[in-house]
C-alpha cells in the first residue's frame, strides 16, 4: 500500500475476475472502501489463445489495434471495438458515481489498451507492459478528454521522453 498512500482515492472498482478483487481488497482495507465488482473492466478476451502460454499471438492482435484497425479479434476473442465499447460503458457507470478520484482494479492488457486509446500521446513505445499492483493514473472525464499522468514507474510529462519515479516499482502488500 506504501506505493499508494500519497494518492487520494474515494471510490474502488475491481474486475469480475477474482484476481483484482485479490488485489483489491488490501487497498479497500487500508482506506475503508468498499472494492465494487465492477462488469466490464475485465481482461480482453483472447478467444481460442485464452490459455496458451505463448502470449505473441495475442500481443499481436492487441498492438495492430489502432483507430483504422478496430474490427480486428483473435477467433472467438473480442476485436477491439467490442474490447473498447464494454470497458467505456464500464468507465460512464464510474463517472455517474460523482466521484473525483476512483481507482479501477482492472488488468494489464485491458489498462494498457483502454488508457492509450484514451491519450495516445502516450505513445506505444512508453506503454510499457505493468507488473502487477502498477496502476495508471489518468486525469479528466469521457466528456472532456483523459490525460495520463504516470504509467507504472514513468511520470508522464507534457512533452518529451518519460520520467523514471523514486518508489518501488511493487508493492507486496
Amino acid at each position: 500500500m506504501a506505493a499508494l498512500e500519497h494518492e487520494q482515492i474515494d471510490a474502488l472498482y475491481a474486475s469480475t475476475l477474482t484476481r483484482a478483487q485479490q488485489t483489491a481488497a488490501p487497498l479497500a482495507a487500508a482506506r475503508g472502501l468498499e472494492a465494487v465488482v465492477l462488469e466490464g473492466i475485465h481482461e480482453i478476451s483472447a478467444g481460442v489463445e485464452e490459455m496458451n502460454t505463448d502470449w505473441r499471438r495475442y500481443l499481436e492482435v492487441l498492438t495492430s489495434w489502432a483507430p483504422d484497425n478496430l474490427d480486428v479479434g483473435l477467433e472467438g476473442g473480442e476485436t477491439a471495438r467490442e474490447f473498447l465499447t464494454r470497458f467505456n460503458a464500464a468507465v460512464a457507470k464510474v463517472e455517474e458515481g460523482g466521484h473525483d478520484n476512483v481507482a479501477l482494479v482492472s488488468h494489464g492488457a485491458a489498462l494498457r489498451v483502454w488508457a492509450i486509446t484514451q491519450d495516445p500521446s502516450v505513445g506505444m513505445e512508453n506503454a510499457q507492459p505493468l507488473e502487477n499492483t502498477q496502476w495508471i493514473v489518468l486525469n479528466g472525464s469521457t466528456a472532456e478528454g483523459w490525460k495520463a499522468e504516470r504509467w507504472g514507474t514513468f511520470v508522464v510529462p507534457v512533452d518529451g521522453e518519460p520520467i523514471a519515479v523514486e518508489h518501488r516499482a511493487t508493492d507486496p502488500a
